[in-house]
């Protein structure tokens, strides 16, 4: 005599993954117990009854992970939002006066505290007078990165122009003379030059 055991019923499970106000995600990968299953926002899955673990992911977003129960016989459907990942940047330098440029666009003067998207970004510092500096980084999800070894150098004109002016000691001490003597009674100036002559050895 044969047993005839029921057959087994599997559940159906329907996802959806959004992003910033809801949009569909048209890059997300969901995966079911570790596994992934579907690269669309919304997807169908044919599961058996039980526990599973519904994630999403996505590039530029926070992944999400989800228990759900699947009841044999039973539709259920699965919303899940992901948040945008950010990462954060600080950058700090001299000169003081020193503006800093992420991608194109003016953050501010130095320092700053920035939170910016993962990933590639183009940063130039620059101050009047100053030759600008630029590098290119590379933030990971949820990272934290401080850059603040920018030192500006002055630009080559302004280098010269203060050389040029210390390289003349002797027309600044000159002109200091010339108008010390101005400021000095010339009762006193003819004092000094008679001190001066009775103090020399006569001949």
């Amino acid at each position: 005599m044969l047993l005839a055991f029921p057959k087994r019923v599997n559940g159906t499970l329907f996802t959806a993954a959004g992003g910033h106000l809801g949009l569909p995600l048209d890059k997300a990968v969901t995966s079911v117990d570790g596994a992934p299953a579907c690269q669309t926002a919304r997807c169908q899955f044919d599961l058996k009854p039980g526990m599973h673990e519904i994630s999403v992911r996505a590039d530029g977003y926070v992944p999400q992970s989800q228990l759900v129960v699947v009841r044999a016989g039973e539709p259920f459907a699965l919303n899940l939002r992901l948040e945008r990942a950010q990462s954060a940047l600080r950058v700090a330098g001299q000169p003081d006066v020193a503006t800093l440029i992420v991608d194109g666009e003016r953050a501010g003067k130095l320092p700053q505290q920035l939170d910016l998207s993962p990933g590639s970004h183009h940063l130039r510092v620059e101050a009047e007078g100053y030759m600008s500096e630029d590098r290119d980084i590379e933030l990971a999800v949820g990272e934290s990165k401080a850059i603040t070894d920018f030192t500006l150098r002055p630009a080559p004109g302004k280098a010269v122009e203060s050389r040029s002016t210390s390289a003349q000691p002797g027309v600044w001490a000159d002109s200091a003379r010339k108008d010390h003597e101005r400021k000095t009674p010339s009762h006193l100036r003819r004092r000094r030059i008679t001190r001066s002559v009775k103090a020399s050895p006569q001949t």
